[in-house]
């Protein structure tokens, strides 16, 4: 399983950061490379709340038409 890590500062209220990281279906905005992120379980995100996320390989270029993402 592979392991990503980052560090960006965000001016806003640290609640509504944590409402939009902690879904996964927003990450695809983001990295172009991802494509797409299921929640895999019906109810509230929380412990346990999977998700099932589809990205391209290092190998394929990007889908046309995703943002390009800065860090």
């Amino acid at each position: 399983m592979a392991t990503i890590t980052g560090e960006i500062l965000i001016h806003r209220p640290v609640e509504e950061v944590f409402d939009v990281v902690i879904d996964k279906r927003n990450e695809p905005a983001y990295p172009p490379r991802m494509l797409r992120a299921n929640k895999l379980i019906d109810g509230l995100i929380g412990v346990g709340t999977r998700f099932r996320c589809t990205v391209t390989s290092p190998s394929q270029p990007p889908v046309p038409g995703m943002p390009k993402a800065s860090w």
